[in-house]
């Protein structure tokens, strides 16, 4: 029996099956989250600054990446969950694999080493718009 004898059978069960094998296998980077992101109420971020070592491992138990790591605020967590791959203007993308402080609203901090390789200056950036491109939960050691 060759695959084309099996589309033959009724009930379509064997077209669905190799229409299964036949797709791509799934990527690492999956633009369709495995944990729905509910959609923020804003595209905005209303503080975007950024932190410096710590010594600690992020809250998902990763070691923070300079540049790549980010931290959200806890308010924000359900709209940008960790492991969301965030765009922002400047053409950065950034993971979120931390959480900032709980008295903190509505804010992103982005890791660096140290303030000489920081993107963003020193300070912060107010009403800084974002796009979620993706999520990227791989290497996350608890994924909330």
């Amino acid at each position: 029996m060759t695959p084309s004898d099996l589309l033959q059978v009724p009930g379509g069960l064997w077209k669905q099956v190799l229409a299964l094998l036949n797709q791509p296998k799934q990527q690492l980077i999956d633009p369709s989250p495995t944990r729905p992101v509910q959609s923020a109420t804003a595209t905005t971020i209303d503080r975007l600054t950024y932190y410096l070592p710590t010594g600690k491992l992020t809250s998902t138990g990763t070691q923070p990446r300079g540049g790549y790591t980010a931290a959200i605020s806890p308010d924000l967590e359900k709209s940008i969950p960790f492991g969301s791959l965030v765009k922002l203007p400047n053409g950065q993308t950034v993971r979120v694999e931390d959480r900032t402080n709980k008295r903190l609203k509505s804010t992103l901090d982005i890791y660096y080493p140290n303030k000489e390789v920081a993107t963003y200056p020193l300070g912060m950036e107010n009403n800084v718009p974002y796009q979620i491109v993706g999520r990227d939960i791989s290497g996350l050691k608890y994924n909330y």
